[in-house]
């Protein structure tokens, strides 16, 4: 079940902490040999990050990687801040353009169909904490090592990288066996981004996904991974395996 966050940041288990704003999480997981970055929030979360870092207990402990689920703007922004503290940076080849020269997105995420969601009162919520949080000014990032496909990286924590296309072209889940949690970047989120609607886990909306068809065709990219936790972009944690969460997630699309 997707459970009500505590105030960010906080741990989620013993190993995997959430930090970010409400409606956006990014997350470190401690190897044991050093943190790993799982997506990189909002480039203003940098104000807060030594503060962050202090409260979680993890101040003195190295910065080892980052993994990038994919290249939208709410999940890179502290990504050269965080590869100043000297660690490497993964992502998918495929979102590896979209990393280094930052447009927008294309297919029905593309801005003439997302003038749907003007008329959506949590748009201009999303909109305006975009804003005041550095979003709209995203820095182009070009020192990423491009990953091929499924694999496990060279990282800490034998991260293994699971392609889940659709919400972008390079989207990936990120496993972590050891901490026994999945990192499902926007293959699905616990609370939509927009706000409103229902808890638990369900596809973004529509006009945020590239590929909306892929991305639900991905879910079962997902279904045989071995896991306690589902861990999304958007919404609090989900405690049940990715093929309760891809379930639940096809239930809510419609069956799809």
């Amino acid at each position: 079940m997707a459970a009500e966050s505590p105030s960010k940041p906080y741990a989620v288990s013993g190993s995997v902490y959430c930090l970010g704003a409400d409606w956006v999480n990014w997350y470190l997981v401690d190897t044991g040999e050093g943190l790993v970055a799982v997506d990189a929030g909002l480039p203003g979360f940098a104000a807060t990050l030594g503060e962050d870092l202090d409260r979680l207990g993890l101040a003195d402990k190295p910065l080892v990687g980052v993994v990038l689920t994919h290249s939208d703007a709410d999940h890179v922004g502290l990504v050269g801040h965080l590869a100043r503290r000297g660690a490497p940076v993964y992502i998918h080849g495929e979102d590896l353009g979209a990393l280094a020269r930052p447009r927008p997105k294309g297919g029905e995420a593309a801005l003439r169909h997302q003038l749907t969601l003007l008329f959506k009162p949590g748009f201009w919520r999303l909109a305006a904490e975009m804003a005041r949080s550095g979003g709209l000014r995203v820095q182009p990032f070009a020192e990423a090592k491009p990953f091929p496909g499924d694999g496990r990286l060279p990282l800490p924590g034998e991260p293994v990288a699971i392609h889940t296309p659709g919400h972008t072209p390079g989207h990936c889940a990120i496993h972590f066996p050891a901490a026994r949690a999945l990192f499902v970047g926007d293959l699905l989120c616990t609370a939509s981004p927009l706000g409103g609607g229902r808890r638990g886990p369900q596809p973004l909306p529509r006009r945020m996904n590239v590929d909306t068809a892929r991305s639900l065709a991905s879910l079962a990219a997902i279904a045989h991974v071995d896991a306690d936790l589902v861990l999304p972009g958007h919404g609090p944690p989900f405690a049940g395996s990715p093929k309760e969460a891809a379930e639940q997630v096809r239930l809510a699309a419609g069956g799809r």
